[in-house]
């Protein structure tokens, strides 16, 4: 069993559609988290203080370490952040197979 050249278009059509719907989902709600924080950030004395004192933990362990640790600690602190704001913006359905 072969799959013709137009199957292999109409997937991958759909596929294109599929991904241009998601990635515009994925950036408004990403627009939302956003200005959510930024908000949360702008009114919240305590939300300031506690992000302001667990990065400065964190980077004040680091660089007691050495250079090497600080820029580490940065390049991991940046994953997470991209981590936690995927695992946020994660919410749709499951897909699978599309054909």
């Amino acid at each position: 069993m072969s799959i013709s050249q137009d199957e292999l278009f109409t997937i991958a059509a759909r596929w294109l559609a599929t991904a241009r719907t998601e990635l515009r989902r994925l950036g408004h709600d990403a627009r939302v988290m956003v200005r959510a924080t930024r908000e949360q950030w702008k009114t919240s004395p305590q939300f300031r203080a506690h992000v302001i004192r667990e990065v400065l933990e964190g980077l004040i362990a680091a660089l007691l370490r050495g250079p090497r640790a600080a820029v580490l600690w940065l390049i991991t602190a940046l994953a997470r952040l991209v981590e936690l704001a995927a695992s946020t913006l994660d919410e749709g359905p499951e897909l699978g197979p599309t054909f």
